[in-house]
């Protein structure tokens, strides 16, 4: 039983992170939207330059159809 409960604190806590990370990300696409430097939005959080590039490059990737394999 106590296990049971543990584990399911750390299901909670997953989801937790998952909508904070979802929620940073919206965050730093925004403040890329308003003029904000790749550099100035790091500063804010604990990601490298380059990873607020990817999260602006993640958002603004265009969607790529998935093949048709027939049947």
């Amino acid at each position: 039983m106590q296990l049971d409960a543990v584990l399911d604190g750390v299901e909670q806590a997953n989801d937790q992170a998952v909508a904070w990370l979802a929620e940073r990300d919206r965050l730093i696409n925004q403040a890329k939207t308003l003029g904000a430097s790749h550099r100035r939005i790091a500063s804010r959080t604990s990601l490298a330059r380059g990873d607020t590039v990817a999260v602006v490059d993640r958002a603004t990737a265009p969607v790529v159809a998935e093949p048709c394999l027939g049947t």
